[in-house]
């Protein structure tokens, strides 16, 4: 389902009882959450999740208020068979959105079941995050909305956020929206992703470095770069492997079929890991490679359990 699909359901008001919202521009989610309540006069209510729910529609309740029920990643329901066809035909009257960021099209009966209802929400455009921008602070530059897109990584909520910060410190100043963002710039005032190398951290991994590789896990997963992530580590520990087995010395490259950089990575990563543990974790990555293709873990836990196990 598109998000189109949803504003003409809106418009319409034909708003179907259950979504399923994912995506990782949150911000735009909350948007039409909004705009759902406004439509039918409903009020949030947060759930821990869908059989949370399922219990709380089954109550009578003297109260004369209408939720709308939101449910955050509940990894339990996709697994739950018996509550699907109940929440996609079965629930008159009410409604419920389970937000769920990651969805891997790979788990295919959970998303065939779901896929006419079923929305992601991915980032913005920097043209249409332009036009978001320019509602609110309509004289700020199209250069400097340019910079806040690229360095809040076209996130609406970010991007909106140091918006935000702008208008206020104009009201309170009585300067134009271009000096306040200079000035905010200046005293690091707007926040700005640094560039994220998963290269880099690969290697960090080869290196069995677990400070910097626990305190990027979060850059990882936002990032959605676990599946690259095992690509280079299989790479890298099959290269290792190779090297290894044959040793080393002249001729390496002949022997192996290993490119120059290729041998000098594995001789970098050659003291951190023995023959035989090399030759456990790229089965290890490779069976997780094959977990991962037939949905049989989850996208949430593949980096940490990945870590707990190499490093």
């Amino acid at each position: 389902m598109l998000i189109s699909d949803l504003k003409n359901n809106i418009v319409n008001n034909n708003i179907r009882n259950f979504y399923i919202f994912t995506g990782e521009e949150e911000g735009i989610m909350d948007i039409y959450i909004r705009q759902i309540c406004k439509k039918l006069g409903l009020t949030i209510k947060w759930a821990d999740s869908i059989q949370e729910v399922s219990k709380q529609l089954n109550l009578k309740s003297l109260v004369k208020v209408r939720y709308l029920y939101l449910v955050r990643r509940d990894n339990a329901f996709k697994s739950d068979e018996k509550l699907w066809e109940m929440l996609k035909n079965g629930i008159s009257g009410q409604y419920i959105i389970l937000i769920q960021p990651e969805i891997d099209k790979r788990s295919s009966k959970f998303f065939k079941f779901f896929e006419d209802i079923m929305i992601k929400f991915e980032k913005l455009s920097t043209d249409m995050l332009i036009k978001y921008v320019q509602s609110k602070a309509r004289n700020l530059s199209i250069d400097k909305i340019e910079k806040l897109c690229e360095w809040c990584s076209n996130s609406y909520s970010r991007v909106m956020n140091e918006v935000d910060k702008i208008v206020c410190l104009s009201k309170a100043t009585n300067k134009d929206y271009d000096t306040c963002f200079d000035w905010l710039v200046k005293d690091n005032g707007i926040h700005q992703d640094k560039e994220f190398d998963i290269l880099k951290y690969a290697n960090d991994v080869m290196f069995r470095n677990c400070h910097t590789c626990l305190k990027q896990r979060k850059e990882v997963k936002n990032r959605g770069a676990e599946v690259t992530l095992i690509a280079l580590l299989c790479t890298s520990f099959r290269n290792l492997v190779l090297f290894k087995n044959d040793g080393g010395g002249p001729g390496v490259c002949a022997r192996t079929g290993m490119t120059g950089w290729q041998v000098k990575c594995a001789l970098d990563f050659d003291s951190y890991f023995g023959l035989e543990e090399s030759e456990e974790i790229l089965l290890f990555l490779q069976d997780l490679d094959v977990k991962i293709k037939r949905g049989l873990i989850s996208q949430e836990f593949i980096l940490d359990y990945l870590l707990a196990r190499v490093l």
